[in-house]
C-alpha cells in the first residue's frame, strides 16, 4: 500500500500547479453533470437509463427551490446486491419528486421534498459511480466528476479502505492543486492511518504525506481549524513531539482567540507530560471559547474525575471532514 501511494504522492508533488483562472471547488464539480454510462458487463441492461439519467442530473438545477428539474425514478432498474440498500434509500427519499410529473410540484412541496431527496441522490450517485468504475485505479482516471465521486462515497461509506480514498485524494490533488477538498481529506486520512500504523518506516512515510496535504490546504484556506488541527498532529509527529504540539497549539491559539482548539492541544501536552493542573487550565480556556464544543466539555470533565491510577486516555483528537459540507452550498 505504501508503495503504491508513494508513487501517486511524488507525481503529485511533481505536477505543473498550473493555476486555472477560476478553479473550481470539489462542491462544484460534485454538483455537475458526470461522465455518460456506457452499457457494460457492469451495468444491468435494466439500470443504463436510469443510470445514465442520475449521472447527467445537474445537481444545482435539482437544488433549485423554485425549478423544475426533478431526480430520475428507478423504473424497473435491478441494481447489484451492493448497490441495493443505497438504491431503496434514494427511491424512498425521493418518491415525492418523482410523482410530480414533469412541470414539478408548488415550491412549498418541492423545498420539503429536497431536504429529503438531496443527500440521498448524492450518496447514491456517487455509489453508481464506484460501481461502475470498481475496476480502475485513481491513476487510471482523469474526469474529476467521477474522483469526486469516488472519493466522497468512499468516505460516506465505512467499509471502503482509508488507504483507496487517500489514493483517491492524491489522484485529485495531482489533477487539481487549487482544489481545497482533496488536500483536506488527503491531510485528514494520512493523518488518521498514520496514527494506527505500527511500522515506523511507513508511518514516517503517512506523516510527511500528511505534512504535505496539510500545507497545501493551509496555503488554500488558511484559516479553516479543521485543516489546522490535522496540521497539528501531522507536525508533531502523530503526538510523538510534544514540545512541537505545544509550541503549535500556542501559535494557532493566538492566531485564533475566539477558538478553543488550540488551547485544547496545549492542554493536551501539559497531560501527557503529567501536567495536571496545566492541562485543567487550557481545558477550562478552551470550553470557555466553545461552550456548545462537546468534545472539549466532555474532556474537561474527564479530566476533574480523573484520579491517580485511573487511564490516562482521556483527549480525543478530532480530525475527521465534515464531508457533508462539500454537498451543499
Amino acid at each position: 500500500m505504501t508503495a503504491a501511494l508513494s508513487a501517486v504522492w511524488l507525481a503529485a508533488l511533481a505536477a505543473a500547479p498550473a493555476r486555472a483562472a477560476a478553479p473550481k471547488t470539489l462542491n462544484q464539480i460534485l454538483r455537475s453533470p458526470g461522465p455518460e454510462i456506457r452499457e457494460s458487463s457492469s451495468v444491468p441492461a435494466n439500470c443504463v437509463s436510469f443510470w445514465r439519467g442520475l449521472e447527467a442530473l445537474d445537481m444545482n438545477a435539482l437544488a433549485a427551490t423554485g425549478g423544475t428539474t426533478t431526480p430520475p425514478a428507478p423504473g424497473d432498474c435491478a441494481p447489484p446486491e451492493a448497490l441495493s440498500r443505497q438504491q431503496k434509500a434514494y427511491a424512498s427519499a425521493c418518491r415525492p419528486l418523482f410523482a410530480a410529473g414533469p412541470r414539478g410540484p408548488d415550491s412549498a412541496a418541492r423545498l420539503r421534498a429536497l431536504n429529503d431527496c438531496l443527500i440521498p441522490v448524492f450518496r447514491y450517485r456517487c455509489a453508481v459511480t464506484g460501481w461502475v468504475t470498481r475496476d480502475q485505479r485513481p491513476s487510471q482516471i482523469a474526469d474529476l466528476r467521477v474522483l469526486a465521486d469516488r472519493l466522497v462515497g468512499g468516505l460516506i461509506d465505512p467499509s471502503a479502505p482509508p488507504a483507496q480514498e487517500l489514493e483517491t485524494a492524491l489522484r485529485m490533488m495531482q489533477l487539481a492543486p487549487d482544489f481545497l477538498g482533496p488536500a483536506k481529506i488527503a491531510s485528514a486520512i494520512a493523518t488518521g492511518l498514520a496514527l494506527q500504523e505500527r511500522d515506523a518506516a511507513a508511518k514516517a512515510e503517512l506523516l510527511k504525506m500528511a505534512a504535505d496535504a496539510y500545507a497545501v490546504a493551509h496555503s488554500l484556506a488558511p484559516q479553516d481549524l479543521e485543516v489546522e488541527e490535522v496540521g497539528l498532529i501531522a507536525r508533531s509527529g502523530g503526538f510523538a513531539d510534544l514540545e512541537r504540539l505545544k509550541t503549535d497549539a500556542k501559535a494557532l491559539a493566538a492566531a485564533h482567540p475566539k477558538a478553543g482548539v488550540g488551547f485544547y492541544y496545549v492542554g493536551y501536552s501539559f497531560w501527557k507530560k503529567g501536567d495536571v493542573e496545566g492541562a485543567r487550565r487550557n481545558l477550562k480556556k478552551a470550553a470557555q471559547l466553545q461552550p456548545g464544543e462537546a468534545r472539549f466539555v466532555r474532556t474537561l470533565k474527564d479530566l476533574d474525575a480523573w484520579r491517580p491510577g485511573m487511564p490516562k486516555e482521556i483527549f480525543e483528537a478530532d480530525f475527521n471532514i465534515d464531508i457533508l459540507k462539500f454537498l451543499t452550498p
